[in-house]
Order: C-alpha cells, then sequence, then structure tokens
C-alpha cells in the first residue's frame, strides 16, 4: 500500500498519495504553501553536491521570458514546528525535503508579491519556455515548461515523488489576494 504526503496548510490536514509506498513527515505552510519529503529515483549525471550552507547559494535560477537573471537558490527545510523556511530577498527557495536539482521531483518556491517578488510573472510562463539552473560549481541545466497549473492551498501531490527528473516551481497567485498557487512544472533538455 502506498504511503501518505500530509501537510498542514492555513490550518487544514491534507493528504496526497505517496507513489514510493513510504509514508511522509508531516509539514506545516508558511504563508499556505507547500511541502513534503523526496526521493531521488533517477539523476542527471555531472552533477556534484555543491555543500552549499544556509547562507550559501547551492544554485541560480535564470527564466528569460519573466526577466529573472541569475536568481540566487537557497536550500531550506522546516523549522521546528514544521514551517517552511522561505529565503529572503530577491531569492529562490529549495525545499530540502524534496529531491536535489538534477533528479526527481526538484521543488523551487518563491515569493510573488513581497521580499522581491521574484516569481511574481511565474504565471506568465507557458509550454516550451526555458528555465535554467545553474549549481555552484556545475554547468548550467536547461529545462523546458511543461505545463502550468493554478491550484488550491491544499494540492500537496505537487510535493510527491516522481519517477522523471523535473522541475516544480510554485508560488502564491494571485498577487496580494494568495488565495490559490501558479504551479509550474517543467523537464531538463535532452
Amino acid at each position: 500500500a502506498a504511503g501518505v504526503a500530509t501537510a498542514v496548510l492555513d490550518g487544514r490536514r491534507c493528504t496526497g498519495d505517496d507513489p514510493t509506498g513510504r509514508a511522509r513527515p508531516r509539514v506545516r505552510g508558511v504563508n499556505g504553501t507547500l511541502r513534503a519529503a523526496h526521493e531521488q529515483p533517477k539523476v542527471l549525471h555531472g552533477l556534484h553536491s555543491s555543500g552549499a550552507g544556509p547562507s550559501q547559494p547551492s544554485a541560480y535560477l535564470s527564466i528569460p521570458k519573466i526577466g529573472i537573471t541569475k536568481a540566487p537558490i537557497f536550500n531550506r527545510g522546516v523549522d521546528g514546528g514544521g514551517n517552511m523556511l522561505i529565503a529572503k530577498g530577491y531569492s529562490v527557495t529549495h525545499f530540502d525535503h524534496s529531491s536535489a536539482i538534477g533528479s526527481g521531483n526538484a521543488v523551487l518556491y518563491g515569493h510573488d508579491d513581497i521580499e522581491g517578488s521574484v516569481f511574481g510573472r511565474l504565471k506568465d510562463l507557458g509550454t516550451g519556455d526555458e528555465i535554467d539552473v545553474t549549481p555552484a560549481g556545475a554547468s548550467p541545466l536547461v529545462y523546458h515548461v511543461t505545463g502550468r497549473s493554478i491550484v488550491q492551498p491544499t494540492a500537496v501531490q505537487i510535493l510527491n515523488p516522481t519517477n522523471d527528473v523535473r522541475l516544480t516551481l510554485f508560488t502564491c497567485w494571485p498577487n496580494w489576494v494568495d488565495t490559490q498557487r501558479v504551479v509550474v512544472t517543467a523537464s531538463p533538455t535532452s
């Protein structure tokens, strides 16, 4: 039997199937955003761990269509209460409990209307748009958008491990209202 991913978002408990069959730790959301644990079923070759700490970027994100150029990506997990930790300023957060960038479902999130609004235009991405991630000390990885959707804050299934390599980017939406989430998925270029 498959395990269940559980998150507590905006005071509501949410669950989602975990295809790996493993139970997941409970995780709470900060500002209504989503979170859960990881697995690494596939890996892009040529990547090495940067060993980046909390104050060092682990990678940099560029999305030409929406004007993001070399936004630092910081690894963050959850605090003692299970609340998501979010990188400050004009930066992107890689959720520590998702897959590493270049393996499985790597989850990235950023603010849409505060702290630099790095993902303020995430909703404008469409199929085929380019996303570049450059891990610290490594060559850039090129991804292309495969889908975009608007979901409820309870859509924790976007955090589930996958059997393919992908990025899942999300942010709150609409701006200044934040009752839903914009979710963009992207696959690496072969």
